[in-house]
């Protein structure tokens, strides 16, 4: 979790000055699992993701679960300093 993340960081002498979340872990299982259709050997739901990426831009990769109370992140970046 991000907070737990962070914390981490802090309990080791460091200073967040910024902390990013990328790839929640359901946009993944949803890329490579969640619709079993298949259009030749791509999976329907992965053609929509690239579409939507190549075409207009948006990566589903970076948006947030809808109604979530926590998010799970397959990455997480945190830039901090030496206090």
């Amino acid at each position: 979790f991000p907070q737990e993340f962070r914390g981490l960081v802090e309990a080791a002498g460091f200073e967040v000055t910024e902390q990013v979340e990328t790839t929640p872990v359901y946009e993944l299982i949803r890329y490579f699992k969640a619709t079993r259709l298949g259009i030749g050997k791509t999976k329907l739901t992965r053609t929509y993701y690239n579409l939507l990426n190549i075409l207009f831009g948006k990566n589903r990769f970076l948006s947030r679960a809808p109604n979530a109370s926590y998010e799970l992140y397959e990455t997480q970046f945190i830039l901090a300093k030496k206090r």
